[in-house]
């Protein structure tokens, strides 16, 4: 049933997978894989910034610091106390909001 979808996906690069041959549908999405796919999917769009307010961000991987930067420059997902927390697993709610905020970015 979800074949559509990930072929979709994987033909528009949003999905790296998790190397160069696993693909892990069942594996939980982390804030930071979440912000990665939606930035893919809004065209890698360039930015300019770092992540030095959040105390964490020695924790985002290479793969995802300029899509951090782009989705809190655009205040589409907020830290909390000094915190963006990357290897968080998004939450449903997370998720809603920040494709609302998208929504309304677009």
């Amino acid at each position: 049933w979800a074949h559509e979808g990930i072929d979709y996906a994987l033909e528009h690069g949003l999905f790296k997978g998790m190397d160069e041959v696993t693909f892990a549908p069942g594996k939980t999405m982390t804030r930071a894989m979440l912000v990665t796919v939606l930035w893919r999917y809004a065209g890698e769009p360039e930015v300019q910034g770092d992540l030095s307010v959040f105390t964490d961000a020695d924790q985002i991987a290479a793969y995802a610091q300029v899509p951090m930067i782009w989705l809190t420059q655009n205040e589409m997902m907020q830290g909390g106390d000094g915190l963006i927390q990357p290897k968080k697993i998004v939450t449903r709610i997370e998720t809603a909001v920040v494709l609302y905020r998208y929504t309304q970015l677009k």
